[in-house]
């Protein structure tokens, strides 16, 4: 029997795991879950809701912390879609690896002191904080504007052995990886891009979403003491979002002397 895709927004583990049974009796190849964090939400007393043997439920949010104290047996198969998983097998996130857990047991780190976990935000962070450094080494100083102006084309190691590097739009390169989960509570990797993606900040394919755009190069920058972005563009109308959850503003154009200029301060709600 052919079986066809089935995409759905789970909203609530009751209503999310009884529509994933229809949609096994409907013949989906997969569900993919929007659930925050909730592992013990594929199961009840250990008597899971879905086997992956009857349809896999791919989680975007579900990881190596999340499964922590949880009986993964039943969910053994069930996969999650991250950029790096803790099984990952090469030098550098070996080394990470011993280094964090030399650390949470010194400092008596809760829960890690005994069961030390690396998981995906854990090495956005690393790599987030090491192209910091090389962008205050290249602006020459820790403010923070010639700190985000300098960020743009800073590239380091990750730590699923290539290089990422901070592009135009402030989205980093990155393998994107689908891990089944497994008895031990880590993911073995099933399938990965070829080569590093680059984030798309916006849809291609929705409208109002396809025609935007999101370059961060000078003229265009983003404020970071009035946490707006601002830019001045000849003859041209744009429409953005500011970063952290910032309301959509308006283009207003003006005369600036010989030439018209679109200027807008899209700044943080709140």
């Amino acid at each position: 029997m052919h079986r066809r895709s089935f995409l759905t927004t789970v909203g609530s583990a009751t209503a999310g795991f009884a529509f994933a049974r229809a949609a096994h009796s409907a013949t989906a190849t997969a569900v993919p879950s929007y659930l925050r964090s909730q592992a013990s939400l594929y199961a009840k007393d250990g008597s899971p809701y879905l086997l992956a043997t009857d349809v896999p439920v791919v989680a975007f949010s579900l990881g190596e912390e999340e499964l922590r104290g949880v009986d993964t047996k039943p969910l053994v198969g069930h996969l999650a879609a991250w950029n790096y998983f803790q099984s990952i097998k090469n030098p550098d996130n070996t080394a990470f690896i011993k280094k964090w857990s030399e650390y949470a047991k010194a400092k008596k780190i809760a829960g890690h002191m005994d069961k030390p976990l690396t998981n995906d935000p854990m090495e956005a962070h690393v790599i987030g904080f090491n192209m910091w450094i090389e962008a205050v080494k290249k602006a020459g100083t820790t403010d923070a504007d010639a700190v985000i102006d300098a960020m743009i084309g800073i590239a380091v190691p990750n730590l699923t052995g290539g290089i990422s590097a901070m592009m135009p739009n402030h989205h980093i390169t990155k393998p994107v990886l689908i891990g089944e989960i497994q008895a031990d509570g880590q993911f073995s990797t099933v399938w990965e891009t070829p080569g590093l993606a680059v984030g798309d900040e916006w849809s291609d394919y929705l409208p109002g979403s396809k025609d935007l755009i999101s370059d961060w190069r000078a003229p265009i920058r983003f404020d970071a003491k009035t946490r707006c972005q601002l830019w001045q563009t000849p003859l041209q109308r744009r429409e953005r979002f500011a970063p952290h959850g910032g309301w959509q503003g308006t283009v207003s154009t003006q005369n600036s002397g010989s030439r018209k200029e679109s200027a807008l301060c899209a700044c943080r709600a709140g």
